[in-house]
């Protein structure tokens, strides 16, 4: 009887081993058919473009730029019209016959990424120049300095935040930040890199305050019962002794809201302006995640796969920032050690 029912709990182990090996292989195989596919696309795409002139070239022009005029044919001395000035032409025209004339500025699509790169770049780390210091003061604040009642108020509250979706963030970037930035610089629009940037700042700011909030409490209370024995103030043992104490998990925060911050498309697209320039904070911008989505859904053929090579580079590029933090973090817990 007893052999029997070991049996059968070896046999429900054993299944319950199979499945959690499914389940932790599942997720593995899932990134690395992610993967395969965006560099099966890329590679090619990139090869057809060239490197440099995708990843360095300055002008984003999938479609070519076409112009029509209402012009006349013929120059007043019989020359035909020079369209190569675009609207200089129009002085010269006479006796137009109204017939509309297509003149090719750039008959060759254009996919350089470079302004997406430096825009995603520039607006990430604006976003957690702004968001980091911000939140990591707050999760002191409620790890440490706050009353327990009142901390147990602000924690759901900032719980909430971190469920909030992306495109309400951008609403109400454009109800409340567009305007600002509109009336204070004197703009024509405020959709502009800075709208984002402090969009962006306030999106991290859940991640970053939960995560470094945990790893705060997480370090031993005898560590603040040692530092205030010395002599040093509750102050003084926060930063000088916990804060440094839980620096590898508030760098795990710091490193999942660079990755929101980063691969956030929704709410950027609605207060960037989604023009494709170099970074400039009171101009329109578009990052590599809204440059995807914006011209997606109207893609097709060669154009989608330039899209999806895009992907590829955003994952490059964040797998590069992942593996220097984790590189820092690694080094700091081997120093501790």
């Amino acid at each position: 009887m007893n052999s029997t029912k070991n049996n059968k709990n070896k046999a429900s182990e054993l299944a319950i081993l199979i499945i959690l090996a499914i389940c932790a292989f599942a997720s593995v195989a899932i990134v690395g058919f992610i993967v395969l596919f965006l560099f099966y696309t890329a590679v090619p795409t990139v090869a057809e473009i060239g490197f440099f002139d995708f990843i360095f070239g300055s002008v984003w022009d999938p479609k070519g730029t076409e112009v029509t005029y209402l012009c006349n044919y013929l120059m007043p001395d019989g020359s035909p019209i020079d369209f190569s000035n675009g609207w200089d032409s129009w002085s010269f025209c006479h006796e137009c016959c109204g017939e509309e004339v297509p003149v090719i500025i750039n008959e060759t699509p254009l996919f350089g990424i470079r302004n997406l790169i430096l825009t995603s770049f520039v607006g990430t780390f604006g976003a957690i120049l702004i968001g980091v210091p911000i939140g990591i003061l707050a999760a002191i604040a409620l790890a440490e300095i706050l009353p327990k009642k009142i901390a147990l108020v602000v924690s759901p509250a900032v719980n909430l935040l971190a469920g909030i979706p992306s495109v309400v963030y951008g609403a109400v970037g454009v109800a409340i930040i567009e305007p600002w930035i509109r009336e204070t610089f004197g703009l024509a629009t405020g959709m502009t890199l800075l709208a984002a940037i402090l969009v962006l700042s306030v999106m991290v700011l859940p991640t970053i305050i939960s995560v470094s909030s945990t790893s705060i409490r997480a370090v031993p209370k005898t560590y603040m019962e040692a530092s205030l024995a010395l002599g040093l103030t509750k102050e003084a043992s926060i930063y000088k002794i916990i804060v440094p104490a839980a620096r590898s998990g508030i760098l795990t925060g710091v490193l999942l809201g660079l990755g929101r911050a980063i691969g956030e498309a929704m709410a950027i697209i609605l207060i960037a302006g989604n023009l494709a320039n170099a970074p400039k904070l009171l101009e329109g911008a578009r990052f590599l995640t809204t440059g995807i989505v914006a011209e997606f859904p109207y893609s097709d053929g060669f154009h989608r796969d330039v899209l999806f090579s895009i992907g590829a580079v955003l994952f490059v590029f964040i797998l590069i920032i992942n593996s220097l933090f984790y590189a820092v973090i690694k080094r700091m817990e081997k120093n501790n050690g």
